[in-house]
């Protein structure tokens, strides 16, 4: 029986397609996050979020935009996102959302072509990739970044092998790794970015064609481990 790891926790409708095709899974939340308190000048022209961790932090510790009580949130500034879920969530509240990109290099290469003179305020945590920070310093852009969560990883030493592992963040890979090892196990990741982590460690490789959970858990039953290269 092939055995799979998902370094996240996954729901039921998540889960029941592995299990259904004969898998034995186990997972467990590799990361968790803290919310930290922030500040910010915002004077910025447009805002960035890649994660919904982000938003959610931010969400947390800003005003409300229900009602009288108006946070910058509520306003008709213009946000750039990562992910469909990001896009969502952020919507849900009352952000206007411009545009959404699959993954930050995405997004980056996007806001050179369109916005090379304006200013970006980017709510991120604190073990963020340099992708976009890169991106603006070699085009001389302005960014600003407000830290408002930190990424805790979650070490656990699993004393049996598995034949795949699914990893959603490099800090999931870095949590994993820290503990166990990679050697010969075939990887599935969320994206390009959690894919350059695991390269650290192993060459099996399979990146799902969308950034969600549900795309990673079908990149695994379109591509077995077995056959996996």
């Amino acid at each position: 029986m092939i055995r799979i790891l998902s370094t996240k926790k996954l729901t039921t409708p998540q889960k029941t397609p592995l299990l259904a095709a004969g898998y034995k899974v186990e997972d467990y939340d590799a990361i968790t996050t803290v919310p930290l308190e922030f500040k910010f000048d915002d004077k910025a022209d447009y805002h960035i979020f890649t994660s919904q961790n982000a938003v959610e932090a931010y969400v947390k510790n800003t005003p409300s935009a229900v009602g009288d009580n108006m946070s910058p949130r509520a306003e008709s500034r213009g946000v750039y996102c990562v992910g469909d879920k990001t896009k969502f969530l952020l919507q849900q509240n009352g952000f206007n959302v411009l545009k959404s990109a699959e993954n930050a290099a995405e997004l980056a290469e996007f806001l050179v072509k369109n916005h090379k003179n304006d200013s970006f305020l980017f709510f991120c945590g604190k073990r963020r990739m340099p992708t976009l920070r890169e991106v603006f310093d070699e085009n001389n852009m302005e960014l600003h970044e407000v830290e408002v969560y930190d990424t805790v990883l979650q070490g656990k030493s699993f004393p049996q092998s598995f034949d795949a592992i699914l990893f959603f963040s490099p800090s999931g890979v870095e949590s994993y790794c820290r503990e166990n090892d990679l050697h010969n196990t075939f990887a599935y990741c969320i994206g390009p970015t959690t894919a350059h982590a695991v390269r650290l460690y192993t060459n099996h490789i399979c990146i799902a064609e969308e950034p969600t959970v549900e795309a990673t858990v079908k990149a695994v039953l379109d591509n077995p481990p077995a056959l996996t290269e």
